[in-house]
């Protein structure tokens, strides 16, 4: 009996330590869980503010811009269709960008359940992809227009070359400024969210 007791003891005490050892175990992969949880919650959330503070910068760069445009156009008369356009076109897509800003300050990756932030990305992503295309849809044809209404072939094949340059580095810094400072981090902030589904499943 003593010995049957003993080897029970014995048992017991090994099922114990197992059974301390494999509580450690998941004790320290919750704690990895929620500190790799909260780098990556962290990491979308500085993202989605670091595009929201570039569109602040953006809008406050257009601005000023816009205002001497504008009384380029009142104090010297050049109202011509070519400026009517871009007037028009400036005023509603600096609205869309402080609207698309409020949206991105909005979003709360701490604060809001996983799926409603994931949703919200995914538009801000349709948005800007959107906006890519409209924005090289309409300097496309604004070069055109320029072209067509200042005449540009009669001024010999230095100017057409040079007007082509011109508007074809505008045309390559706002594909730039959208992938580079829009899209990637857009794609980086879903990468990190499809991890934070994974990690939290």
């Amino acid at each position: 009996k003593n010995e049957k007791g003993g080897i029970r003891y014995m048992e017991l005490e090994e099922l114990k330590k197992s059974w301390n050892a494999l509580d450690e175990h998941l004790k320290d992969k919750e704690l990895i869980k929620e500190e790799e949880l909260g780098k990556l919650i962290g990491h979308a959330d500085k993202s989605i503010h670091a595009i929201a503070r570039l569109n602040i910068k953006l809008i406050l760069i257009s601005l000023p811009v816009l205002v001497l445009f504008l009384l380029e156009v009142l104090l010297h008369g050049r109202l011509n269709p070519i400026y009517i356009i871009i007037i028009l076109s400036w005023i509603p897509a600096l609205y869309w960008d402080i609207i698309t800003t409020r949206f991105l300050q909005q979003t709360k990756v701490d604060e809001m359940p996983l799926i409603e932030v994931i949703s919200r990305v995914n538009r801000i992503h349709r948005w800007m992809i959107r906006e890519r295309l409209i924005a090289t849809a309409f300097l496309l044809i604004l070069a055109v227009l320029s072209f067509i209404y200042w005449q540009i072939w009669q001024y010999g094949i230095g100017i057409i070359l040079f007007f082509i340059l011109l508007w074809g580095a505008g045309l390559g810094l706002i594909l730039w400024i959208y992938r580079k400072k829009f899209l990637n981090r857009i794609q980086e902030i879903k990468k990190n969210l499809d991890e934070l589904k994974i990690i939290d499943n």
